[in-house]
């Protein structure tokens, strides 16, 4: 059996709360977050340090403007307006970044999303 443990969980998430941590939202306020196709999980990406998420933010928003830009400039641009990126340059470039911004979140509510299990399960065009 499992001890309890030496600090109750209430008072340390009252102590985790008080410490700021940041992450990067889209326009609707959702984390962004990059898939893995082998373990077929999604990864957020938290920050201790405010000038490591804009760091992170500048580089993704000058990607962004480097893919719209090169799709523009090759003419081919998709019928909703948005760029292309993916290794054939097929995938659709989201608008999403425009409207990125960085917020903060207190740590305890960072380590309740990092071990929260999805209980989601993609099918994959099953049953179509």
């Amino acid at each position: 059996e499992k001890p309890p443990p030496i600090i109750p969980l209430i008072d340390t998430a009252k102590r985790l709360r008080a410490v700021p941590t940041f992450t990067i939202v889209d326009g609707n306020g959702v984390p962004f977050h990059t898939y893995d196709k082998d373990s077929a999980g999604g990864f957020g990406y938290f920050f201790t340090d405010y000038v490591s998420a804009t760091y992170v933010l500048e580089d993704a928003q000058k990607a962004f403007a480097k893919a719209k830009s090169a799709e523009k400039d090759d003419g081919e641009e998709n019928d909703d307006g948005r760029g292309s990126i993916g290794d054939d340059g097929a995938g659709s470039v989201p608008d999403a970044w425009g409207a990125a911004r960085i917020v903060t979140l207190p740590l305890d509510v960072v380590l309740q999303l990092s071990v929260r299990k999805s209980k989601s399960v993609a099918t994959n065009g099953k049953g179509k």
